[in-house]
């Protein structure tokens, strides 16, 4: 590799924070569908009553080839679809925040919008009490050519256009291993609690309406608790579950 090579990789990488094995997924977004290779993790296609909406079969064959498909509308008319086309000739950042609270309303929790990168301060403005990466998601356009992801004031984009127009396609990447958020989050698999000081395990369990052993159990599974706060709740149990839990000790239960 030249050296100027890696003097430009390397001010690619500050300029646009790439991470090696980060996990990611490649995709291509078109209008037409047939460009589209078989071999890409996501697709992102025109949907419902758009001029371009892609015929179901598309959808059907990218899905039977275990791809997922993501799919956009051109319209805040549409209250449908994965993701509204914020774009001249589409819809506009003043319209963001009604397209979100439509899709919310219909049982979508966290929709997103496609954008240029330098249209990004207008489409959060336009969001009004809707917050990115909580109630909406974004996936830019900035076409570099390199795979990269976006950041906006500090918080990251669910997915970048990183170049288009290529074999009549965009080639995209998707940083959130999990977007687009159709279904909302479902309740944590356990709580963690600090112990005031007052009561013992034994107390606590009694209130809780379970036993010291059940408590117990749910904290030491593997990756709950640090290695240094395991070690403290294990120090504490030894000596019984009758003794008030010293003040900051960490334990865990099934229920807030």
């Amino acid at each position: 590799m030249s050296v100027k090579r890696v003097v430009r990789e390397k001010l690619h990488a500050l300029r646009y924070r790439v991470f090696k094995g980060v996990s990611v997924r490649y995709g291509r977004d078109a209008v037409s569908w047939q460009a589209i290779p078989l071999s890409v993790k996501w697709v992102g296609g025109y949907a419902g009553g758009d001029y371009y909406a892609w015929p179901a079969s598309a959808w059907e064959t990218f899905a039977a080839h275990g791809i997922e498909g993501v799919s956009i509308v051109t319209s805040a008319s549409q209250n449908e679809g994965d993701v509204l086309d914020v774009e001249n000739g589409d819809a506009s950042p003043s319209q963001v925040e009604g397209w979100i609270r439509a899709r919310k309303a219909a049982g979508y929790p966290r929709p997103t919008i496609y954008c240029s990168e330098s249209n990004v301060p207008a489409v959060r403005a336009g969001s009004g009490p809707y917050v990115l990466n909580v109630d909406y998601d974004l996936w830019v356009a900035s076409w570099t050519g390199y795979p990269h992801q976006v950041f906006s004031a500090g918080k990251p984009c669910a997915a970048t256009q990183y170049a288009g127009n290529v074999a009549n396609t965009d080639f995209d990447v998707a940083y959130d291993p999990i977007w687009p958020h159709r279904k909302a989050p479902g309740p944590p698999a356990y709580y963690r609690h600090v112990a005031d000081g007052t009561v013992s395990l034994k107390q606590l369990a009694a209130s809780r309406h379970t036993t010291p052993k059940f408590i117990s159990d749910e904290t030491r599974v593997p990756g709950r608790l640090t290695e240094v706060e395991l070690h403290a709740y294990n120090v504490y149990t030894r000596g019984g579950d009758q003794h008030p839990m010293p003040k900051g000790l960490v334990y865990c239960t099934k229920n807030p």
